[in-house]
């Protein structure tokens, strides 16, 4: 006798499916190919390489609605709302519950329906389960056109509000022409103690000899779920530097797609990641090396405390005609307790002969040598201690150009630890 087997489904994956099969949503080749996806696998779990220290299937344990529910009061309320960082001079591009409502300053915005074209550079990252969930309930895609000129700046303000679990689904195009240089500034922040969740998706395409820098602040709520891809595609001789601090929601996971389409591409990728309670941080990255004399430098600190869960994936991938490719990687973590755990998976895929790139991680804890020399010379234990975290965050974050930035970077690192002291 033939035994079958059934598909069991979380209450999440079949709270996503019966929205699916309602419609109301536009019918794209993009969405139609996502829905699909989402029928057959149902969500990533541990079974998934890419998922494997990140089952979403069990730490998703719900799926609210999309959020609808748009009114002046809303927008009002999110406007009266400091951002979770603030830039001088900055164009400001708004989003309340993960839509476009306004932004100020000399910049091309254009918010329209969700198409298939918006998203036709997104195949190289289309069959990753976080990304076809979002392409499966994206409503809208707002592209901002980045002008040539000497220096621009931007700042994404993402709000989110509400006393009702919600989820968002947000989808930006950053266009950068040749020759341009921005700083886009992409802020994150929502209530305390209310289990939203953010799904989003945000694509750079950088043409040849631009320069991009990115700083991304994750401040979502408490109870937040928070997963965010940012798929980027640079031409020749063009420059993209990123760096994420980290520090909210429950959940969270960052995942970047990067390709070098052409030449003489240089990447920069670091992050500063702070999780305590139970949280669970994951940082995953690919960058795909398509072009010869490209070069890509990552690094990333984690700082773990409590029965938090920290996570960074990193591959590399050198293509055959990839030659003279510069790739390294690092990822370094500091465990404050016997209870914090850090899964790191450096990676690298060569089919290059002509290529120099490395990788490493570390996992410890502080340095007791460096204790006693600061106990030795009175200052207390607990101020020692932050020094020297402090100081671990900070090499991440030198990597920041803005100085601006930078400051407010550090502020929040502090104010982590000053938290972490009196909890």
């Amino acid at each position: 006798m033939a035994v079958q087997l059934q598909t069991v489904r979380t209450p999440a994956e079949e709270a996503i499916l019966a929205r699916l099969a309602e419609g109301g949503r536009r019918h794209t080749q993009t969405r139609e190919k996502a829905v699909a996806r989402l029928r057959a696998n149902g969500l990533p779990n541990r079974r998934v390489e890419a998922w494997h220290y990140t089952d979403l299937r069990t730490l998703m344990r719900d799926a609210p609605p999309p959020f609808e529910a748009f009114t002046d009061d809303l927008v009002a309320e999110a406007m009266s709302q400091s951002a979770a960082l603030s830039l001088k001079d900055a164009a400001h591009v708004l989003f309340v519950n993960g839509r476009f409502v306004r932004h100020a300053g000399a910049l091309e915005v254009v918010d329209a329906d969700t198409g298939d074209q918006a998203a036709a550079a997104g195949d190289a990252y289309g069959d990753d389960g976080a990304v076809a969930l979002h392409r499966a309930f994206a409503g809208r895609t707002t592209t901002l056109r980045v002008p040539p000129s000497h220096r621009s700046i931007v700042h994404l303000d993402f709000r989110e509000l509400g006393t009702d679990a919600f989820s968002t689904f947000p989808h930006l195009v950053i266009e950068v022409v040749e020759g341009a240089d921005v700083l886009v500034l992409e802020t994150h922040r929502g209530p305390n103690d209310v289990s939203y969740q953010t799904h989003a998706l945000i694509e750079f395409h950088v043409a040849s000899s631009a320069k991009v820098e990115h700083v991304r602040v994750n401040e979502a709520g408490n109870k937040a779920l928070s997963l965010s891809t940012l798929g980027v595609d640079l031409a020749a001789r063009a420059a993209f530097q990123s760096f994420s601090l980290s520090s909210g929601a429950n959940v969270a996971r960052h995942q970047i797609f990067l390709r070098s389409l052409g030449e003489h591409a240089k990447i920069g990728l670091a992050g500063a990641t702070l999780a305590r309670g139970r949280q669970h941080a994951d940082t995953t990255l690919v960058v795909d090396h398509t072009a010869p004399r490209c070069e890509s430098r990552e690094f990333y600190r984690y700082i773990v405390d409590d029965m938090a869960t920290g996570v960074f994936q990193g591959k590399i991938v050198v293509a055959p005609n990839a030659q003279k490719t510069d790739g390294g990687m690092k990822s370094q973590t500091i465990l404050l307790s016997d209870t914090a755990a850090m899964n790191n998976k450096p990676e690298l895929e060569i089919f290059a002969d002509d290529v120099v790139c490395g990788h490493g991680a570390t996992c410890g804890s502080l340095n007791e040598n460096q204790l006693f020399y600061a106990h030795a010379r009175g200052i207390p234990p607990v101020e020692a201690e932050a020094l020297l975290l402090e100081a671990f965050a900070g090499e991440a974050i030198d990597r920041v150009g803005d100085e601006q930035i930078r400051e407010q970077l550090m502020d929040k690192v502090r104010d982590w630890l000053a938290q972490r002291v009196k909890s």
